[in-house]
C-alpha cells in the first residue's frame, strides 16, 4: 500500500475524530452488521444490539447507581 499525500490525509482525520471522542468524553456507538457481528468474538465486548442509544459513560454510571 503506498503512502501518499490521500493516506496521510485519512491518517489525520481519523486521528482528529479520535481526539474529539475522546475530549467529548463519549463512548462511540458500535454499528450493528449482523454479517460481521454475528460471527465476531467480542460481540459480547462490544454489544452493538444493546448500545444504540447515545448516552456517555458518566449518563450510563449515572443510571445504573440509579436503577440499583
Amino acid at each position: 500500500m503506498p503512502f501518499d499525500d490521500a493516506l496521510r490525509r485519512l491518517i489525520l482525520q481519523v486521528i482528529q475524530a479520535t481526539h474529539e471522542l475522546l475530549a467529548a468524553r463519549r463512548t462511540p456507538l458500535a454499528e450493528y452488521q449482523a454479517k460481521r457481528c454475528a460471527p465476531c468474538s467480542l460481540i459480547d465486548l462490544c454489544q452493538p444490539t444493546l448500545l444504540k442509544r447515545s448516552i456517555s459513560v458518566e449518563g450510563w454510571l449515572r443510571l445504573q447507581l440509579k436503577e440499583g
